[in-house]
């Protein structure tokens, strides 16, 4: 990669000077493959080819274990070190063997419960602490026991609901609070009961999409859960099609669905999801074989996914792959590039996005800080050819910012935030 050296000078004084040039130590990082999947190692030995495991992630480790395998449900727990790309085994989860749990974790804790034995579904939900490798049992769900509900953590809480309780779809939505290990019903989710839907929390919000209400189609539809209102709202349908037994995560301030099984077909097709724009955005499909009841989480700023089933009770899977998101590669443009201008590039609060002859009809401008996290996004409309966005929410420093048409990216560069 070639680097160039950008010096600035008076632009500001004294200590502020001193960050700017700081920032600008960031701007020759490489940029790595983007929007890939890499395949890494798999668990191996005791662990066997599973699918509807448990799994989270505490800093910059990953946690893997239960599920069903062709002998039937397990209750082994695995570490999984993303930057050794080893895997090693831990205490085993600390109830009955089990498969199609909740689990997520909250700070340096992890929590995994409810699920089945393959008959009988459990009520029961277990902390699992990293540091001690312990097991500890905690209130149990009042939900009553159940199978393939949804769970996610937002913030300081844990939040699980649908499912399947003996034979009868759910839909009530209930909050865990650790430092009083007590659970209170919130309002119900806002589509029909279900099984097998996928849930993940970005910011202060939790979604909830697709999943089997016993009805045909299967179900496509997606929610978002607001914590402070207590409300759902229905957001824009998944657009990968209905479909069930999926694997979903967040990552850097996206929603990810994928893989799954439409009732008919398995499929490994992803798909990413904007809260800022309500937009889906087909990314990379899986690297493995199509698949349903796979684990995914995230792991820093990448995601981390593998095993499942790809055809019934002799095809468990165990293969383990590594997501890298899309981010932003300034010295990479395609031929659109001149077809948007952005100014002013040393900026303290408005910018100017001023656009032409785009190609697509759906048009977005994404900032980027300087890890590649994304955190802003604007739709460009259609009806117009500028827009002036407001950036004074955002920090001083090095960001980066990208226009997507269609999903392609058509321009990216640097972008200064100076007060």
């Amino acid at each position: 990669m070639k680097k160039t050296l950008y010096l600035i000078t008076n632009l500001l004084a004294g200590k502020r000077v001193i960050q700017l040039a700081i920032s600008f130590s960031l701007i020759f990082v490489s940029v790595n493959a983007q929007n890939t999947w890499l395949q890494k190692t798999a668990p191996s030995t005791p662990f066997t080819a599973r699918n509807a495991c448990a799994g989270f992630s505490v800093g910059n480790k990953g946690y893997l274990g239960t599920g069903g395998d062709a002998g039937g449900v397990t209750a082994d727990w695995y570490e999984y070190d993303a930057t050794l790309n080893t895997w090693a085994a831990k205490a085993s989860f600390g109830g009955l063997a089990r498969q199609a749990t909740i689990s997520f974790s909250i700070g340096t804790k992890g929590y995994v419960g409810l699920g089945d034995d393959g008959a009988t579904p459990f009520a029961d939900f277990w902390e699992y602490d990293q540091s001690l490798d312990t097991w500890t049992k905690k209130a149990d769900f009042p939900g009553g026991p159940r199978t393939t509900a949804v769970g996610f953590s937002i913030g300081t809480k844990g939040y699980v609901g649908c499912g399947d309780s003996l034979g009868l779809l759910k839909k009530d939505f209930w909050e865990y609070n650790p430092s009083t290990d007590t659970w209170t019903r919130k309002a119900d989710f806002g589509g029909s009961a279900r099984s097998d839907a996928n849930g993940f929390s970005i910011g202060a919000n939790g979604y909830i999409g697709v999943g089997d209400d016993g009805t045909v189609p299967l179900k496509k539809d997606f929610w978002e859960y607001d914590t402070t209102l207590n409300t759902w709202t229905q957001k824009l349908n998944f657009a990968g099609g209905a479909r069930t037994t999926a694997t979903g995560f967040s990552l850097n301030g996206l929603g990810y669905i994928g893989a799954g099984d439409d009732g008919t077909n398995l499929h490994k097709d992803f798909w990413s999801w904007d809260p800022g724009t309500n937009t889906w955005t087909a990314i990379t499909s899986f690297l493995g074989t199509k698949r349903s009841d796979m684990i995914g989480f995230a792991i820093g700023n990448k995601a981390y996914a593998g095993n499942g089933n790809q055809c019934g009770a002799s095809c468990y899977i165990n293969d383990w792959y590594e997501y890298t998101p899309a981010a932003v590669a300034v010295e990479s443009f395609n031929t659109q590039q001149n077809n948007v201008s952005v100014f002013p590039n040393l900026v303290s609060d408005n910018i100017n996005v001023h656009y032409k002859n785009l190609n697509g009809s759906h048009n977005v401008f994404t900032v980027f800080d300087a890890l590649g996290n994304k955190v802003a996004s604007y739709e460009l409309p259609l009806s117009a050819n500028s827009l002036t966005i407001n950036l004074s929410n955002l920090n001083s420093g090095l960001y980066y910012y990208q226009v997507f048409s269609n999903g392609t990216s058509v321009k990216a560069d640097k972008l200064i935030i100076a007060k």
